[in-house]
């Protein structure tokens, strides 16, 4: 599913499931209820509950799991976290290729 929207709220009814792709900085906050989220090459299992959030940290398939009625909101990241994420990207880069590929590439370029 591709979202092409700024903000969304879920509704999911329990066992039900969400998946976000490539959505690294978005932000889930739990309205109502429980869920589990588990991020593509990510160990970790994030259980939040009502009142909680989580920002996606990992590209790739995010699942959003309803343990029980949830309501979710989501909301893309904003231009800080695309920041962020390009420091994070640039050093490593920079460790792994050396500084002259951090100087060819382009963030507005979205070829990253």
């Amino acid at each position: 599913m591709d979202l092409k929207v700024s903000r969304a709220g879920l509704l999911l009814e329990p066992h039900q499931v969400f998946g976000l792709s490539d959505a690294i900085g978005a932000q889930l906050q739990v309205r109502r209820g429980t869920v589990w989220i588990t991020q593509h090459a990510d160990g970790r299992d994030v259980m939040v509950s009502e009142g909680g959030g989580f920002t996606l940290d990992r590209p790739g398939l995010a699942i959003v799991h309803a343990l029980e009625p949830a309501e979710v909101a989501v909301a893309e990241p904003g231009a800080a976290t695309h920041r962020r994420w390009w420091g994070r990207a640039k050093r490593w880069i920079v460790s792994a290729f050396g500084p002259e590929a951090v100087d060819r590439a382009d963030p507005s370029r979205r070829y990253l």
